[in-house]
């Protein structure tokens, strides 16, 4: 929901249940969770849970699947049709994203915290959030060559960690000695040949 401006996006469910997925593999991106109900046949009842996903992708072969437990006709809103906007973003950028998770995981203690898929045009601005646990973490941006972006981190306190100006992907920066809050990461177009540039985000640490 972070592409999207948001912490939270509407979704109309138009039936009362459906196979849950309850658990997901160590390969798997889940990219929005939220709550749901089952009927328990050994305890006879509805049991709700508030942690499901809804969006979620893993590698298969030279491509990526992409779940939804929503459909994408019959429970169309304003969110979800940007959803789908999304889904053509993350399906042009599936190379890159693999690229992007092989490099966070080049040391075996580390694994993605957070990825983000998104676009962006010359002069456009896109800031976006993690939440630190106050462990360190390192930051990679990765895009198309043929560009130049203005990187930068601001801690929770305002301050700026980092600020570079880069034109050869990837844009690693190492751990950061982390405080416990919310990161902002901000991403601007200096010089982009194509409009809605893929770009791909990858916070990574153990």
């Amino acid at each position: 929901a972070s592409v999207l401006g948001k912490k939270s996006i509407q979704i109309n469910f138009d039936k009362s249940g459906w196979e849950l997925v309850k658990d997901v593999g160590s390969g798997t991106q889940v990219y929005i969770r939220g709550p749901a109900s089952y009927y328990d046949e050994d305890q006879g009842k509805d049991i709700r849970v508030s942690d499901i996903p809804y969006v979620g992708s893993f590698a298969e072969g030279d491509g990526e699947v992409l779940f939804t437990a929503f459909h994408n006709e019959t429970q169309i809103t304003q969110d979800v049709e940007k959803m789908l906007d999304w889904f053509a973003t993350r399906t042009r950028s599936s190379k890159l994203a693999r690229a992007t998770r092989e490099i966070a995981r080049k040391d075996k203690d580390d694994k993605v915290l957070q990825e983000i898929v998104d676009t962006i045009g010359s002069d456009q601005e896109k800031t976006y959030e993690f939440k630190a646990s106050g462990k360190d973490f390192g930051l990679i941006v990765n895009f198309e060559g043929g560009a130049e972006l203005l990187v930068e981190v601001i801690a929770p306190d305002g301050s700026t960690v980092a600020s570079e100006k880069v034109t050869e992907p990837p844009y690693i920066k190492e751990k950061i000695d982390a405080k416990g809050g919310t990161y902002k990461f901000r991403v601007k177009g200096e010089k982009i040949s194509e409009n809605n540039m893929p770009i791909v985000l990858s916070v990574f640490g153990s």
